[in-house]
């Protein structure tokens, strides 16, 4: 198989698993998590895995002068994105939120064609149609039945756009290092940024 095959076998691992999280982060909310609670569980299990994944790995450091960018990717790729994501959630269905998901490869694009100056091939706009298709096909065969609110929805879709200015501004420091080292510190310092609310509500969280 060519590299670049493989490439995009990883990608459809990673959309399966976005796929699979909205249900069983929905069933957590339900089952008693607050939202900030799911935040900062999901913060604090990533950042203990990275930090052991790092150990056992390659060993890097951060240039000075990208900590600031760092702190920004963390910001639009984690803490907003699967902050609002856990949010979104407690307001809405994860059908709901599968179908405004599929905002994120179109906004995706549009920003890399304004932020890369990457070009809107023609395969890109199909790929991109067939995808919105099958998001209005699954709207106009549920209609109502959906149990979700606007804001809710809303709410998912700023988190669909903040990591998608994730990946499109900060494009040269996901390629500058290796991703065991750029996750565990964009989960240090969203771990940092949730701890506030999230051990909050930890403490008056009923975990049996």
């Amino acid at each position: 198989m060519s590299p670049r095959w493989r490439l995009h076998l990883v990608m459809l691992c990673v959309t399966i698993i976005f796929g699979i999280n909205g249900p069983f982060t929905k069933a957590l909310l339900g089952g008693g998590l607050t939202p900030y609670t799911h935040m900062f569980c999901r913060f604090l299990g990533a950042t203990i895995l990275f930090w052991i994944a790092y150990i056992w790995g390659t060993r890097e450091r951060i240039d000075l002068k990208d900590w600031g960018k760092m702190a920004l990717a963390s910001l639009t790729g984690i803490f907003f994105n699967q902050g609002l994501f856990a949010i979104g959630m407690s307001m809405t269905s994860p059908v709901n939120q599968s179908l405004v998901a599929t905002l994120g490869p179109i906004v995706t694009m549009l920003l890399a064609a304004v932020v890369l100056k990457e070009p809107i091939t023609r395969l890109k706009g199909i790929g991109v149609f067939v995808g919105a298709s099958g998001a209005l096909l699954l709207i106009s065969t549920n209609g109502s039945s959906t149990a979700g609110s606007t804001l809710g929805d809303l709410i998912c879709a700023t988190a669909t756009v903040s990591y998608a200015i994730y990946l499109t501004s900060f494009k040269t420091l996901i390629q500058k290092y290796h991703p065991v080292t750029l996750m565990k510190w964009l989960f240090v310092i969203s771990l940092l940024g949730s701890a506030p609310m999230g051990l909050r509500d930890m403490m008056r969280t009923e975990w049996s």
